[in-house]
This record gives structure tokens, C-alpha cells and sequence, in this order.
């Protein structure tokens, strides 16, 4: 454990809904949406083996997402807890660990919906802004240069490169359009994330 201090190490940070587990029909907006109940909670088949070869690669793995669902009123914060806690006590069954689960529950404008009123501010964690790839620096001497952000919005990418690190966009169309909105580039651009785990030096 000693490294984590001494020694500059490099780290991928992971975007998690459409990057390592399936988005979900959500009847109440009409449209595609982060799980927000435990048995929603779906990884893709690829998603352990992607996260051991990244671990065997020698870096850190860190959870990035952003999850306003109990902000919206759609969950409840426990809940969106709940199913990040079921994803790595899965990976852990396979001899998996991830070094960190860095979640942004905030969102800044109240639904009618809304209950658990202390979630909604203007944070410097809800991506696109880089706070929760920053937050383990404080633990862990992270090589952010070597580093990398793999993820399928293009607040992942803002976030990455306004963290200082390499970013991986997953979704040609999707890509399209955040070069038109936000005319931004990511370094790579692929598939899914077996393919950016390829693109890992």
C-alpha cells in the first residue's frame, strides 16, 4: 500500500450507466435512464473481464458517475448507494476490487418529485465539472498525466480533460454530437469498453 503515496501511479477513471452496466426504459420520462432500483442494476458481460485487464495493466480503477436519480425524486439516495455497493460485491466474487466509487448524487434544480431536498446545490463534483476525479488525490499518488477517463456523454470527456487526463468516448453518434455542442475531441473514440481497455498502454 505504501505506492499509493510514494509513487506516482496511473489511473483509469470509469463512467458507469452505458459503460459497464446496461441503461434502463424508465416508463415515468419515456425515455432510456440510469437504473434506479437494485433489480435494474444489469452489467454487460464484458464489464468484469474489462476491469481485471485494467487491474492487470497496473492501474487504479475508480468509478466516476454522475447519479441525480434521488435529487430528481426517481429514487432514493440509499438506493443509488445500494446498487454501486451490488456492483462491487459482484466484482469482488470474481476476485475483482476497485480502488474507488467517487458517485455525484447532486443536481441543481428541484422536481416536484424531490424529497431528499439536501441533494439539490450547485456542486463541483456533478460532471462535467472534475471533482470526482480529483477526490482521490487526496489518498492515492495518481499519475493524472498517464491517466485516463473512459466514457460514453460528453461530460465525461469535459471532465477528463479538465482533469488533465486521457479520454476514451464509447458511441460514435453520440460523439458526433458533443463535437457539435461543446466542439470538444476526445483522444480515442470506440465501441465499447473492451475496446478502450485495447487502447490502455
Amino acid at each position: 500500500m505504501r505506492y499509493r503515496f510514494n509513487e506516482k501511479h496511473p489511473a483509469v477513471f470509469l463512467d458507469r450507466d452505458g459503460v459497464l452496466n446496461e441503461i434502463v426504459f424508465n416508463d415515468d420520462i419515456e425515455q432510456m435512464d440510469s437504473p434506479q432500483k437494485l433489480s435494474e442494476f444489469k452489467p454487460f458481460p464484458e464489464a468484469a473481464d474489462a476491469i481485471r485487464k485494467i487491474k492487470e495493466k497496473g492501474y487504479y480503477v475508480f468509478l466516476a458517475t454522475n447519479q441525480p436519480g434521488a435529487a430528481k425524486g426517481k429514487s432514493k439516495l440509499k438506493t443509488l448507494y445500494d446498487i454501486n455497493t451490488k456492483f462491487c460485491e459482484q466484482l469482488s466474487e470474481q476476485g475483482i476490487d476497485i480502488d474507488g466509487v467517487f458517485m455525484c448524487p447532486h443536481y441543481p434544480k428541484m422536481s416536484e418529485k424531490t424529497t431528499e431536498k439536501f441533494l439539490i446545490k450547485i456542486c463541483d463534483c456533478r460532471k462535467p465539472k472534475p471533482g470526482l476525479l480529483l477526490k482521490p488525490k487526496d489518498i492515492y499518488n495518481i499519475d493524472y498525466e498517464n491517466s485516463y477517463m473512459i466514457g460514453d456523454s460528453f461530460t465525461d470527456i469535459v471532465a477528463g480533460q479538465a482533469a488533465g487526463v486521457k479520454t476514451i468516448f464509447i458511441g460514435e453518434l453520440k460523439c458526433d454530437a458533443c463535437k457539435k455542442l461543446c466542439d470538444i475531441e476526445p483522444d480515442h473514440i470506440v465501441h465499447n469498453v473492451s475496446e478502450a481497455v485495447g487502447i490502455l498502454p
